[in-house]
């Protein structure tokens, strides 16, 4: 039964569909990789460039506080040394929150990237979208 031509020729269409099945799984995983990678390289462009900016923003306001403050205390030295005093108490207290203000968000972004469902499909197709309890 097995030595017929008929058999032969499906299970060799078989292979061949298997085949063809696992190239474009491969495909679809590459195109899935460059897609994540794309919204990643992305989000980590947009951090540096909203990081720049605000860099430049903080210059400006510290220039700004310090001016104030040299007119309030009179002098430069003592309005230096409360912004720095103030930069040190907000960086003290960014380094006490950074599990819940920046480790976990990250790792809420990284996890949905890249374990979630299909970010594409999500967002371009009402049908694909899961509802909250």
């Amino acid at each position: 039964m097995f030595s017929s031509d008929k058999n032969i020729e499906t299970i060799s269409q078989l292979i061949s569909e298997i085949k063809r099945y696992a190239e474009l799984r491969g495909k679809s995983l590459q195109i899935d990789f460059v897609c994540k990678l794309t919204i990643l390289a992305s989000a980590m462009v947009l951090g540096l460039i909203l990081f720049l900016l605000g860099g430049l923003a903080i210059l400006f306001v510290s220039m700004t506080l310090v001016a104030t403050l040299t007119s309030l205390t009179g002098s430069a030295i003592a309005a230096n040394a409360i912004v720095v005093l103030i930069y040190l108490l907000l960086g003290a207290l960014i380094y006490a929150k950074r599990r819940t203000w920046i480790q976990a968000p990250l790792a809420n972004f990284l996890a949905n990237l890249f374990l979630g469902d299909n970010i594409t499909n999500e967002n371009n197709d009402p049908s694909h979208k899961q509802q909250k309890p």
